[in-house]
């Protein structure tokens, strides 16, 4: 009888022992779960970080689609007023891509004539003019997340950001006299320079199918920001 209590005793030991043992490799499963979930909040200074923060905290598998959705959101995060790039600050040109076609793409760019540091993000909004040099009330700009997503750009002075344009042409469409932006965030707007193809001065009649202009996001480099004709 002793030696059978003594056998209960060790395999009671045994199994408390096991499940012991069974508990710690779940609760450092669930731990490293939270560390990956909490990635995110650390790589939210831009919105590729934090793309890329939401996919490692999901997992390969679905990590990717997570990642780019919530870069996708970040275009709406504000710039404060402060280290905003203002309209007064900012030269915008639109250098035509392509001559002929249906599709007139443009480069625009805009250099900081500032004296100071800003911050730029997001999308250019357009303003169009009719001949008489009046701003047409229904001028409308599509926002196009292209080449990706919007990143927060320091525009020191003398420095400029890219963003790609386009707009649908016709041979009937209304004679368009000019443009106007305004930047991220702003509320006044500023004329539009408009050079040819190769900078020339020899800019096409601007007929617009409709009124209304594409745009891409501001990017640090002109690299992809072009959109195929």
């Amino acid at each position: 009888m002793t030696v059978n209590r003594v056998k209960l005793s060790i395999l009671a030991v045994g199994a408390a022992v096991l499940a012991t043992a069974a508990t710690g490799c779940n609760a450092s499963v669930g731990e490293g779960q939270g560390n990956g979930s909490s990635q995110p909040a650390q790589g939210g200074s831009t919105s590729n970080n934090g793309g890329n923060g939401a996919g490692n905290g999901s997992g390969n598998g679905s990590g990717n689609g997570a990642g780019n959705g919530n870069s996708s959101g970040n275009h709406n995060v504000p710039v404060k007023a402060s280290n905003r790039c203002t309209t007064t600050a900012l030269h915008p040109e639109l250098t035509m891509q392509n001559a002929g076609g249906s599709v007139a793409s443009w480069m625009l760019t805009v250099t900081n004539n500032g004296s100071r540091t800003c911050t730029l993000y997001g999308y250019p909004s357009f303003g169009l003019k009719n001949a008489a040099d009046e701003l047409l009330g229904d001028s409308k700009t599509v926002y196009v997340q292209h080449p990706g997503a919007a990143t927060s750009i320091t525009l020191r002075p003398g420095r400029t950001a890219f963003a790609g344009v386009k707009w649908n042409v016709c041979s009937d469409g209304d004679l368009i006299g000019g443009l106007v932006l305004t930047p991220p965030g702003e509320r006044s707007n500023t004329p539009v320079n408009l050079e040819g193809i190769g900078h020339s001065q020899e800019v096409p009649s601007l007929k617009l199918c409709s009124h209304s202009v594409t745009a891409g996001t501001f990017q640090p480099s002109s690299q992809g920001v072009v959109f195929p004709s």
